[in-house]
């Protein structure tokens, strides 16, 4: 639809957006996008590293719980405890969790945990297992 102006030039009266201003809020909203990623992954990792650490106190738990109610070896207790927090276990001292690291259980003269290691989250020592 034409206007007719004071000065006689018809202009489109039509109101939108124009070309411009559709490319500028793109251009900010990907920068936005660009600076939250990086929080984003790291946000990520955190809560992957935080998920681990609690799968490992619940393992940690489960056999201690096992070890002092129970009259179960130490190979029992661990297969009991890998079975409660569906885990696979793989070995004497060590169990597969669910993100696929072979995490490995040290043990102390008495048989309790003394030391967890997942190899992508680090260690989980008896001082931080409660």
């Amino acid at each position: 639809m034409t206007k007719k102006t004071k000065k006689g030039i018809s202009r489109n009266s039509k109101k939108g957006f124009t070309l411009i201003e559709l490319i500028v809020v793109i251009c900010i909203l990907s920068a936005l996008t660009a600076l939250a990623m990086p929080a984003m992954v790291g946000l990520i990792s955190k809560a992957e590293a935080e998920a681990c650490h609690t799968n490992l106190s619940s393992f940690r738990r489960a056999y201690m719980q096992y070890r002092a109610t129970e009259d179960l070896t130490q190979d029992q207790c661990m297969e009991k405890a890998a079975d409660e927090i569906n885990v696979i276990k793989t070995g004497n001292t060590s169990f597969t969790d669910k993100d696929g690291q072979v995490c490995t259980v040290e043990f102390d003269e008495t048989g309790y945990i003394s030391n967890i290691t997942c190899p992508k989250h680090g260690e989980l020592e008896r001082g931080n297992m409660e």
